[in-house]
């Protein structure tokens, strides 16, 4: 039998309380530390060397006599009463109270030394590979359109530039072509008529001259004083209902006669009344497309524009209204043509070259 001595030690321990142990957060945490002989706190060990209380691997001080687990993301693989060490950022842990510094490992999607994320980089170049691509797309688009654009306003303008050129080569050509023929009347007709007459009119009264061909037509404007007369229609049904421009025609173009030293017997006169066809229309504008022609046979040009009351509109005209109805006329033809101002400009000085060529040529002008 045990001496009486050992049985109470035995019967001691037995009857002792013990502690519970902390419960495991990971499983690399380590076993909870219960007290021992020496009255060391719980989750506390006794040093050998020393017989001092500290804390285990995986624990931290938590105040003067206590110790608790190293908290998520640090461990502590040393006994002491030193803090645990935190994993290098962005290392993780699994748990509480790690003791092995592999218990830190790179958090889900990260991989490699630095834990960097899994293709990171590689989506990066993708991303910023697609975004040139795109731009380099952009800007060859644009480039192709501004190229696009530039081709048609080229296109264009040699369309419209051979639309010129023809429209100048169909005024030159039919310079030289009468689509009506030229037909004037003399002066001493013109008197005896006792005021204007219409082109039928006159035709039946044989009071005009019609040169057929264009050859005939230069060839009598170079050898008799031809007059061309331009002026305003006083009533939507005739010219001159109260011949008025009538009488001032007579009295100009004797003037002019006298001032140049023309026989006024040899004198011819066109008028668009009595000079174009009125009742047909087809051939009406036949002759209206001649007029150029009639005009550059004419030796002489004769603006009448006296002042008068204009019947139907109630309304004074004169130099004024015809100064204004021609450039009305001159600006409406530029718009439907579509002519540049450089194209009107240059009209201009050739209008004005062959005006100042014919009163050079006869020495003489009337206003």
């Amino acid at each position: 039998l045990p001496p009486p001595s050992a049985l109470a030690r035995a019967r001691h321990h037995s009857t002792a309380p013990t502690a519970p142990a902390p419960a495991m957060a990971s499983a690399s945490a380590p076993p909870a530390v219960s007290p021992i002989a020496g009255g060391c706190p719980v989750s506390m060990i006794r040093v050998a060397s020393s017989e001092q209380c500290t804390c285990g691997p995986g624990f931290q001080p938590s105040g003067p006599s206590a110790c608790e687990l190293c908290p998520l993301d640090t461990f502590k693989n040393l006994a002491g009463l030193s803090a645990c060490t935190a994993c290098t950022f962005p290392s993780v842990t699994d748990g509480e109270g790690n003791i092995d510094p592999d218990a830190c490992r790179c958090p889900e999607f990260t991989s490699g030394d630095d834990c960097s994320f899994q293709g990171f980089w590689l989506a990066i170049s993708l991303v910023v590979a697609g975004t040139i691509l795109l731009l380099c797309c952009l800007v060859l688009c644009l480039w192709l359109l501004c190229i696009s654009r530039h081709k048609r306003a080229i296109e264009a303008a040699r369309r419209e530039l051979v639309r010129k050129r023809d429209r100048v080569r169909t005024a030159v050509l039919s310079m030289k072509r009468l689509n009506y023929p030229l037909c004037v009347m003399s002066l001493a007709d013109f008197r005896k008529a006792g005021s204007m007459l219409f082109h039928e009119e006159a035709q039946t009264a044989r009071l005009l001259r019609t040169l057929s061909t264009w050859e005939e037509a230069v060839a009598f404007g170079s050898s008799n004083p031809l007059v061309f007369v331009s002026h305003q229609w006083l009533s939507s049904k005739s010219p001159d209902p109260l011949r008025v421009q009538y009488t001032e025609t007579i009295r100009a173009v004797s003037l002019l006669g006298a001032r140049c030293g023309v026989d006024d017997d040899s004198i011819f006169l066109w008028l668009d009344y009595h000079s174009i066809p009125q009742l047909n229309a087809n051939i009406k504008h036949a002759a209206i497309s001649s007029i150029a022609v009639y005009a550059a046979c004419a030796r002489f040009f004769l603006v009448v524009a006296p002042t008068a009351t204009h019947l139907d509109l109630n309304i004074t005209v004169g130099a004024e209204s015809y100064a204004k109805r021609g450039c009305a006329r001159r600006a409406e033809v530029c718009r439907k043509q579509r002519w540049s101002r450089r194209t009107v400009r240059s009209i201009r000085v050739a209008s004005r070259l062959v005006s100042a060529g014919q009163r050079a040529r006869q020495g003489c002008a009337l206003r």
